[in-house]
């Protein structure tokens, strides 16, 4: 009766390591995660060329579509003004339309002629072929005013290139280039960060599994002076289990406002079971 007794509390603590910890446990037992902003991105210039201004500062907010930087233009603006006046010369327009006038009028008094019997075939079919001929150079003409128009659009293109602008609202966290330095694309210039939306991914003990729901809010335990706690929304949990850890992935969204939130702490999931937990997140 012992050694039966011994083998099912063997079984028991088997069961308890593969499924985890249950419900209950305090919130120093589970995976810390670190806070990031939901939008950061190193910015670079699509083109080479050489930085010519910084026009922010670091730790600056910056509005959406603001410059922060500029490369020397002045071959981009040599060349979109070729362009333009290359796309403002009509005069191979014009004397392509006035061919085709001149040649379709006389057509008309070669058919008249030819009716009257004043006029052979040959030179019917001549007259044809002078108002064809002079059509297809119309429209080479048009082709190539299309064309000047299409190069004044790439020039134009390439000119805004040399303007850096936010993606987004947010602050400039590190500023790399230089004025005189060489900007590519390969090679960011600056890093934004919009430090109002945070996030953190934590990895949560099987136990929870099924009792967290996507769009509740949930108290996360902060390693920060003030506040010990925030916070966060459930935005999305994956449904595979990381069976190395007994844990499932979860990402968490943190409303920063206030920007009384830095970026780089550490937070552990409040046991979402606990009273305290649910009272913080339900006098949101």
């Amino acid at each position: 009766m012992r050694r039966f007794l011994l083998l099912v509390f063997l079984a028991l603590l088997h069961v308890h390591a593969v499924h985890g910890r249950e419900p209950g446990t305090n919130s120093a037992a589970m995976l810390p995660g670190i806070v990031e902003a939901r939008q950061s991105v190193d910015l670079s210039f699509p083109t080479t060329g050489t930085v010519s201004e910084i026009d922010v500062e670091e730790m600056q907010f910056v509005e959406e579509g603001q410059v922060l930087a500029r490369l020397d233009d002045s071959l981009a603006r040599a060349s979109l003004a070729a362009a333009e006046a290359i796309a403002s010369r009509g005069a191979m327009l014009i004397r392509a339309k006035s061919a085709v006038s001149l040649a379709e009028k006389y057509l008309g008094r070669v058919r008249d002629a030819y009716e009257k019997n004043a006029a052979s075939g040959l030179e019917l079919d001549e007259a044809e072929g002078r108002v064809e001929e002079a059509r297809a150079t119309l429209e080479q003409a048009h082709e190539r005013e299309r064309e000047a128009e299409a190069q004044v659009a790439l020039e134009e293109v390439r000119l805004s290139g040399h303007e850096l602008r936010a993606p987004f609202g947010g602050t400039v966290t590190r500023i790399t280039g230089k004025p005189g330095g060489t900007a590519n694309p390969n090679e960011p210039i600056l890093r934004l960060t919009n430090p109002i939306q945070l996030r953190v991914v934590l990895h949560v003990p099987v136990a929870y599994f099924g009792l967290l729901n996507v769009g509740e809010e949930y108290a996360l335990e902060a390693e920060l002076p003030a506040p010990p706690r925030v916070v966060a929304q459930l935005l999305a949990q994956e449904q595979a289990i990381d069976a190395a850890t007994d844990t499932f992935r979860c990402v968490f969204g943190i409303e920063n406002s206030d920007l009384s939130l830095p970026v780089g702490f550490a937070v552990r999931l409040c046991d979402p079971t606990s009273d305290d937990s649910q009272e913080m997140s339900s006098s949101r």
